[in-house]
């Protein structure tokens, strides 16, 4: 299935940071939870530009009960790797509230897998919508009183 797939030109290498702060950047990790169920870095804007221990990092996300996969050049399509992190419950909602279309689509709709095959482009606008919504964008995001009623419930 995966030779067919195009690598996700939004994961390109050029990811401009000198005018960032690196905080600001670590808050596409940071803010993951029930209301942004996926969120991903680069490991060298990581270690070169954040100055963050990948290991820490790692710990401190699966602390928060995230899910945690760091994944090489090959697996994740980001130039040196990259550290992804995922809300479980709320992906699998997102997931399982789009089925239609990711299954239409070709791709997984098990948590770990769809953030596995993030790395490939989007094959219609219905999926991209469903990806935008997993990284906290768009109409399908997880809105702000369904993550309270997540956290609550």
């Amino acid at each position: 299935m995966e030779s067919h797939q195009e690598v996700n030109p939004q994961l390109a290498p050029n990811r401009e940071t000198e005018d960032e702060d690196p905080q600001e950047i670590l808050q596409d990790l940071l803010r993951v939870g029930p209301a942004k169920p996926v969120g991903y870095l680069a490991l060298k804007v990581l270690t070169e530009y954040c100055h963050t221990d990948i290991e820490e990092l790692s710990q401190s996300l699966r602390k928060r009960g995230l899910q945690v996969d760091i994944l090489n050049q090959a697996e994740s399509g980001v130039y040196s790797g990259a550290l992804y992190a995922w809300h479980a419950p709320s992906l699998r909602k997102l997931l399982n509230e789009n089925y239609d279309v990711i299954h239409r689509s070709g791709w997984p709709i098990e948590p770990e897998m769809f953030v596995r095959f993030l790395r490939f482009t989007a094959p219609n606008p219905d999926i991209r919508q469903v990806i935008d919504g997993a990284f906290g964008h768009g109409p399908a995001a997880p809105s702000i009183r369904d993550a309270s009623e997540r956290q609550s419930g």
